[in-house]
């Protein structure tokens, strides 16, 4: 009986996994992260072996497997779906104190345009517009410095996951429509 339950247990577990952040459409959180937008469109792409393997070499790490085969919304202007505004894309991240839950809403360009943090145990700083304003804006190309917070109430460590976690969001967003992330790491001390 105990086996039996244990299987069970296991399967829901990984059927939860399987899922990741998209068990259900996330309306209220894509409004409430980009407003102006008026229709939400949910895609689904896969990378291939060779799209995930550049990503590792740039990150530096492997890449969560929920992460290659991910779920993108395409942010419209109209619901006729001609004004495109971009992509969102919900990426993980662990800080020094545990899990960090982001929402990135990025233009066409792959340029940062919101951000929002919607799971966290981090010092409530990481929510502060002076610490996301220093994201909004920022391209594949631009030079992400962990210095610039060192006077902040952030840990390093925290900082970190958060600049990674934008850079993935943004190479896995290139990769995944077709334009090769080749950037430098992009990131410094």
């Amino acid at each position: 009986m105990f086996r039996k339950f244990l299987v069970f247990t296991m399967l829901i577990g990984f059927a939860t996994l399987a899922f990741g952040h998209e068990r259900s459409w996330p309306g209220r959180r894509l409004y409430k992260l980009w407003p102006q937008v008026k229709f939400f469109v949910r895609v689904q792409k896969s990378l291939t072996p060779d799209q995930v393997e550049r990503i590792e070499r740039l990150l530096g790490k492997k890449l969560p497997a929920e992460d290659r085969s991910p779920i993108f919304y395409y942010a419209y202007a109209d619901k006729e779906k001609k004004d495109l505004l971009g992509v969102v894309l919900f990426v993980d991240s662990t800080g020094k104190n545990g899990p960090i839950e982001l929402s990135f809403g990025f233009d066409q360009t792959t340029k940062l345009q919101v951000v929002d943090i919607w799971q966290h145990q981090e010092n409530d700083y990481i929510r502060s517009k002076e610490f996301l304003g220093y994201f909004i804006g920022k391209t594949v190309t631009d030079n992400l410095v962990e210095g610039t917070f060192s006077k902040t109430p952030l840990p390093s460590e925290t900082v970190h996951a958060f600049i990674t976690a934008v850079r993935r969001a943004q190479d896995i967003t290139l990769e995944a429509f077709g334009r090769r992330s080749d950037r430098a790491t992009g990131v410094s001390q």
